[in-house]
């Protein structure tokens, strides 16, 4: 009974929009016609395939990479990084300076054990390329504690971080190469980068010390396979209408265990 009634309704509204709109459908029937099985039911067939068009439509959405990410020139955030007991990564802080121009993003991304005064314990530079379609991680560079000298760098190709047009369940990414060099040698490897849009959340944070709202972030599950760069792990991030990343849990399988990591901003500078 009730898809009958939904039939019937969309069927009412779509021949109402089609003869608004000089449209109709392919056999129309006056009084005294003889009518046809087959007409009828090709009639029904494709008010049907246009209440597929409109639910299609209804549910799609597009969401672009440029909207989450922030707009300062220079910005400074920072993350409380909590881990599970087996103290994944020696770190309880990071501290990110982006430099934003019209075609790129740079990240140098301090982690701290021991809070914002306490010891550095990595040191990296990313660099984002902001193209038309796709936000693009084309270099990551690993320096030393003081942040000052290169030790190994990764150029890489085909490392698609977010879309333009990214719709809920869409994926982004795939398999990329990286050019590895370091003092001694230059080597070439491949992994797999893929992200996985699951829609947007509200999320609250105490930000600046007081308790902050972050509303209709987009909510990406994130899977990646490389040699480097700690292996294979999932991440599930939120970024932020104007901000950027706020939120994220990293996940890793190690010793037959699986361990976690979360990072939640609480300042931005």
């Amino acid at each position: 009974m009730h898809i009958k009634i939904k039939i019937a309704l969309m069927s009412f509204i779509l021949i109402a929009q089609a003869n608004a709109a000089g449209d109709s459908v392919s056999h129309v029937f006056r009084a005294g016609d003889l009518i046809k099985a087959d007409e009828v039911n090709a009639n029904f067939q494709e008010l049907a395939d246009r209440i597929d068009q409109v639910s299609v439509a209804a549910n799609l959405k597009n969401f672009d990479y440029k909207n989450y990410i922030s707009a300062d020139s220079v910005i400074k955030r920072k993350y409380k990084v909590t881990t599970d007991t087996s103290n994944w990564g020696r770190q309880d802080t990071e501290i990110q300076t982006i430099t934003h121009s019209n075609n790129s993003i740079i990240v140098l991304r301090k982690r701290f054990n021991g809070g914002e005064s306490g010891s550095v314990v990595k040191c990296h530079k990313l660099t984002y390329e902001l193209g038309s379609d796709y936000l693009i991680l084309i270099k990551r560079e690993h320096l030393s504690l003081d942040c000052g000298v290169v030790e190994t760098s990764y150029d890489l190709t085909d490392l698609s971080v977010m879309s333009s047009k990214m719709n809920k369940g869409e994926s982004i990414g795939g398999g990329f190469e990286a050019i590895i060099q370091d003092a001694a040698t230059s080597t070439i490897a491949f992994g797999n980068d893929v992200s996985v849009v699951l829609g947007t959340e509200d999320v609250t944070l105490s930000v600046n010390g007081s308790q902050t709202t972050y509303s209709s972030c987009l909510k990406l599950f994130r899977q990646r396979h490389f040699r480097d760069w700690g292996g294979d792990y999932q991440r599930t991030v939120w970024y932020c209408p104007g901000i950027g990343m706020t939120k994220m849990i990293e996940t890793k399988a190690t010793n037959g265990l699986v361990i976690s990591r979360k990072r939640e901003l609480y300042a931005v500078n």
